[in-house]
């Protein structure tokens, strides 16, 4: 095995997505990136922390009215790990021409590799964003505590209509 030199390794980056249902068939969300290389607390404490943050065009969530889940990590080139977040919230208000549409309906997730190299060449923030709802979709099928009270009827009725898989095609 190679030894590094110290300061030499992977950076982490803390991505945290806030996603919300549009419409019945789309969703809008916006994308947060942070460097965590250098901080040492637990990953789920950094998203409450980036949430907190007010800036400009964000949108505000409540945490008492939001679903936060882990979905995710993946390699970028320059030595560069992304853990995944998704929060969730049908209370979180996006500017009028704020946050991106995704398609719930003509959107897929991110391939699978080979058997032995399983991460996918390319994955685009599209492909993140369709897998972390398809996990929700996924979670909420089982039942997990807490999900179907912090959720509004058409999403809950949006959610159910995706294929139960805990990721993959969507539509």
């Amino acid at each position: 095995m190679k030894s590094e030199a110290p300061g030499s390794g992977m950076e982490l980056c803390l991505e945290v997505i806030i996603a919300s249902l549009a419409d019945r068939s789309e969703v809008r969300y916006c994308v947060i990136r942070r460097s965590i290389s250098r901080r040492t607390e637990d990953p789920d404490d950094l998203v409450h922390e980036i949430l907190a943050e007010k800036e400009p065009g964000r949108p505000a969530v409540p945490l008492d009215a939001s679903i936060i889940h882990s979905t995710s990590w993946r390699y970028e080139s320059r030595n560069r790990i992304v853990l995944t977040y998704l929060v969730y919230s049908d209370s979180a208000v996006f500017r009028e021409d704020g946050g991106v549409l995704l398609s719930l309906t003509h959107t897929t997730a991110s391939p699978g590799g080979s058997p032995t190299r399983p991460r996918p060449e390319n994955i685009t923030v599209e492909q993140v964003v369709a897998h972390g709802i398809m996990h929700l979709s996924h979670l909420l099928r089982q039942d997990s505590p807490g999900f179907l009270s912090r959720l509004s009827p058409a999403s809950i009725d949006a959610l159910r209509a995706l294929e139960s898989r805990p990721a993959g095609r969507i539509g």
